[in-house]
C-alpha cells in the first residue's frame, strides 16, 4: 500500500528491476565470516576501542539522552542507520514568506553537534551509514536531518510527505515546512533516494524508477546487518488533512534473534493507530514510548498488548502519562528515560539484542528515584524496575542538598503522612519529600527542623518572631500558659504578640521581648495602668491595696481633679483617691468619704463649713438667701457673739446674723 495517492509504477517494470537489484545487492551482503569480525560500535558509556571485542552479530539500538526529542541510532554488523535525530539550532528567520517565524518554534536547543560527534565515536562514515528515517516533520525529530544527511550521506532517506496545507490547525504549523524542506534538499543534494510511499510486494528494498515527484517506492521492510527494520503506520490518506503531524507519525519495528523493538515515533491513538498496531505487533521486548510518554499516546490497550520488557522514554519519568506509568510498573517493565541517562553521564541508552537475549547499559544495579506526575509521586527502581525500599532514601540534587524520601516496604515513597523514626516524628509532604520548616497538617501548623524532625513543647524563634509548639508539636494559638505565665499567640499566624492587644473586647499588655502577660500596675509610655489578675486592663473605679483609683477609659490612671458621673474627685499624684480636707492650689476642699467633692453647707467635726460651687472652702462674710453668715479663717461658721473688724456682731445658732 502507498502512503499517499500517487500513480503506481507498473508492476512489470518492478519485476525486471527487482531481479537485477537482487543480484546486485547479493554481491554486497555481509558474509557470515565478516559478521564475526571485531565490532567497532560503542555502547554509549566508553570509547569505541573499549568495545572492539563485542560480538559483531549483535544488534544495538542507541537512544541519545536528549529531553523531549528523538535521536536513535541503529547498529548491526558494522552498518548504521538513524530513526530521527533531534533538534538543530537553525530556525526560520521570517524573511522567507514560505517559512514564517511562528510562535512556538523551538530555538537554540539544537543537538546536531552532539549527534554527529556520537555517530563518529561509533565509527559511522558515509560508507556504512545505510539509511535515515524521519518519522514525521517535527523539529524535535528531524530538525537535524539535513545536518546528518550532509555529514553521512545515506543512500536512502525515508520520511512521510509534508506540506503546510495538510495541517488543518494553524497553531500546529510551527517550522514543519522549514525542517521538512531542509531534509528534502539535503537528501537531493547528496543523491539519496527519498522514499515516501511503500509497496509490500516490492521484491527489492527500493524501486529503481522514480515517481513523478522524484521520490521512490520502497519496501517497508529493510535489512540492516542482522536486523530487520520495518516501517509501520504509514497507511494514511492525507487528502483530508490532519490536526497535527503526530497524527501520521511512522513507527519503526526492529527485529533480530527472535526479539522485537518498536520505536513508536510520536504515534497517538486519536484515529485508532495504536489499536491497529497493537493487533499487528503483539508482545515486544523493547518499546520506545510514543510522543515522549505523553497522554493520548501509549494507551492502555496498546501497552497491554505489547507488554514490553524494556521501555525507553525520550523525556523524563514525570512526562509519562499516569495510566501508562501505572501499567508499565505493574508489568515490571524496565523503564529508562533520557533524563536518567543524562544524570548518569551516559552518552546514550544502549539496548543490545543478541542470541543471548536483550540487555541495556542502564542495567547497572543503581538505585534511581523517579518522579511521577501523579500520586504515588516517587518510585524507587533498580535496573529500571520498581524495587521495594525501607527507611530513608536520599536523592542528591546538583546543588548537593539531598532530598529525603521514606519508604515503608514499598517501591513508592510515603506521602502526606507522619512517620516516627528513632524517637522523632517526621512529615512526608504530598510530593513525598521530607518536610522542613513550617508544615500545615490537618489544619494545624508544625515546625520541622533542618533534619526534618518535628519540634514540640518549646518556644522557637523564626525570622525574629517567637512561636510556641505544644506537646504534640502543633503550633499554639490564642492564650497559652507556660509554667504559670500567660502568653498570647496570634490566632492565625501563631506569632507571639507583644504590647497592647485587644482580645475579646478586653485590652491586655504583653511585655516586649518576653511576651508574658502583665498584671498589676504597669508604667507604659509615661502613664500608669492597672492590669487585673486576668491580665485585662482595668478602667473606671478600682480599689487596689485599700485605696481607690480611677482608670480612664484609655486605662491610664487619673491624677488631679476628675469629674465622674457628675461629681468631682481628686486623685493624688499616686493615683489614690483623696478624702477629707484637701488643700489644692491655695484653696481648701472637702472630699466626702466616697471621694466626691462637697459643695454647699457641710457639717464636719461639729463645725459647719460652706463650700462654694467650685468646692473651695469659703471664709469671711457670706450672704445666702438674704441672710448673712460669717465663716472664720478656719472656714468654721461663727455662732453667738463675735468681734469682726472691730465691730461686735451676734449670730444665732444657725449662724444667721442677728
Amino acid at each position: 500500500m502507498f502512503a499517499r495517492n500517487k500513480t503506481s509504477v507498473c508492476t512489470r517494470y518492478f519485476v525486471f528491476i527487482s531481479l537485477i537489484l537482487a543480484f546486485i545487492i547479493s554481491l554486497f551482503v555481509t558474509s557470515p565470516a565478516a559478521a564475526n569480525q571485531a565490532d567497532t560500535s560503542n555502547d554509549g558509556s566508553a570509547s569505541p576501542s573499549t568495545h572492539a571485542q563485542i560480538n559483531t552479530s549483535s544488534v544495538r539500538i542507541h537512544v541519545l539522552p536528549f529531553l523531549w526529542m528523538d535521536a536513535i541510532v541503529l547498529e548491526s554488523n558494522g552498518h548504521f542507520a538513524m530513526v530521527d535525530s533531534g533538534e538543530d539550532n537553525d530556525f526560520p528567520s521570517g524573511n522567507d514568506p514560505r517559512y514564517p517565524l511562528r510562535s512556538g518554534i523551538t530555538r537554540n536547543q539544537g543537538v546536531e553537534d552532539e549527534v554527529i560527534a556520537y555517530l563518529r565515536s561509533l565509527g559511522v562514515t558515509p560508507q556504512n551509514f545505510d539509511f535515515y528515517i524521519g518519522t514525521h516533520p517535527h523539529s524535535d525529530h528531524i530538525g537535524t536531518a539535513d545536518e546528518i544527511i550532509n555529514a553521512f550521506k545515506p543512500a536512502l532517506v525515508y520520511t512521510p510527505y509534508y506540506d503546510d496545507s495538510i495541517v488543518t490547525n494553524p497553531a500546529n504549523l510551527w517550522d514543519n515546512q522549514y525542517v521538512y524542506d531542509h531534509l528534502m534538499m539535503a537528501a537531493q543534494n547528496n543523491g539519496a533516494r527519498i522514499i515516501q510511499t511503500f509497496d509490500t510486494s516490492l521484491t527489492t528494498q527500493v524501486s529503481d524508477i522514480p515517481l513523478d515527484d522524484g521520490t521512490y517506492v520502497g519496501n517497508p521492510v529493510i535489512t540492516l546487518g542482522n536486523a530487520t527494520i520495518e516501517i509501520m503506520n504509514y497507511q494514511h490518506n492525507l487528502d483530508a488533512g490532519v490536526n497535527d503531524c503526530n497524527d501520521y507519525s511512522w513507527g519503526v519495528l526492529v527485529s533480530a534473534y527472535g526479539k522485537k523493538a518498536f520505536l513508536a515515533g510520536d504515534i497517538n491513538n486519536y484515529h485508532g493507530d495504536e489499536d491497529r498496531l497493537a493487533a499487528q505487533l503483539g508482545r515486544v521486548d523493547l518499546l520506545k514510548l510514543g510522543h515522549h510518554g505523553a497522554l493520548h499516546s501509549n494507551t492502555a490497550n496498546f501497552l497491554q498488548s505489547l507488554r514490553p520488557h524494556i521501555a525507553i522514554v525520550t523525556g523524563n519519568y514525570r512526562g509519562i502519562n499516569s495510566q501508562a506509568a501505572d501499567l508499565l510498573e505493574s508489568f515490571n517493565t524496565a523503564v529508562f528515560t533520557a533524563e536518567d541517562a543524562a544524570n548518569l553521564n551516559r552518552q546514550a541508552i544502549v539496548v543490545t539484542i543478541s542470541s543471548q537475549g536483550i540487555t541495556s547499559n542502564m542495567q547497572d544495579n543503581q538505585l534511581l528515584l523517579r518522579l511521577r506526575n501523579t500520586s504515588p509521586i516517587v518510585l524507587a527502581s533498580i535496573n529500571g524496575v520498581p524495587t521495594i525500599q525501607n527507611g530513608w532514601v536520599a536523592q542528591t540534587t546538583t546543588s548537593q542538598n539531598p532530598t529525603y524520601y521514606w519508604f515503608d516496604n514499598s517501591p513508592y515513597a510515603t506521602e502526606s503522612s507522619w512517620i516516627k523514626d528513632k524517637g522523632s516524628w517526621y512529615y512526608l509532604k504530598d510530593n513525598a519529600t521530607m518536610a522542613r520548616g513550617w508544615q500545615q497538617v490537618d489544619g494545624s501548623w508544625y515546625w520541622l527542623d533542618n533534619s526534618g524532625a518535628m519540634l514540640a513543647n518549646r518556644w522557637i524563634k523564626v525570622s525574629g518572631v517567637w512561636y510556641y509548639l505544644k506537646s504534640n508539636g502543633a503550633m499554639a494559638t490564642g492564650w497559652q500558659n507556660n509554667w504559670g505565665t500567660w502568653y498570647y499567640l496570634d490566632p492565625q499566624s501563631g506569632a507571639m504578640r507583644e504590647g497592647w492587644q485587644l482580645i475579646n473586647n478586653q485590652w491586655y499588655y504583653l511585655n516586649y521581648d518576653s511576651g508574658d502577660m502583665a498584671t498589676g500596675w504597669k508604667h507604659i509610655n509615661g502613664s500608669w495602668y492597672y492590669l487585673r489578675a486576668s491580665g485585662a486592663m482595668h478602667t473606671g473605679w478600682g480599689k487596689i491595696n485599700g485605696s481607690w483609683y480611677y482608670l480612664n477609659p484609655s486605662g491610664a490612671m487619673a491624677t488631679g481633679w476628675k469629674l465622674v458621673n457628675g461629681s468631682w474627685y481628686y486623685l493624688r499624684s499616686s493615683g489614690a483617691m483623696a478624702t477629707g480636707w484637701l488643700k489644692v492650689a491655695g484653696s481648701w476642699y472637702y472630699l466626702n468619704p466616697s471621694g466626691a467633692m462637697a459643695t454647699g453647707w457641710k457639717h464636719i467635726n461639729n463645725e459647719w463649713y460652706y463650700l462654694k460651687s467650685s468646692g473651695a472652702m469659703h471664709t469671711g462674710w457670706l450672704k445666702l438667701n438674704n441672710t448673712w453668715y460669717y465663716l472664720n479663717s478656719s472656714g468654721a461658721m461663727v455662732t453667738g457673739g463675735a468681734t469682726i473688724d472691730g465691730v461686735w456682731y451676734t449670730f444665732n445658732a444657725s449662724g444667721a446674723l442677728q
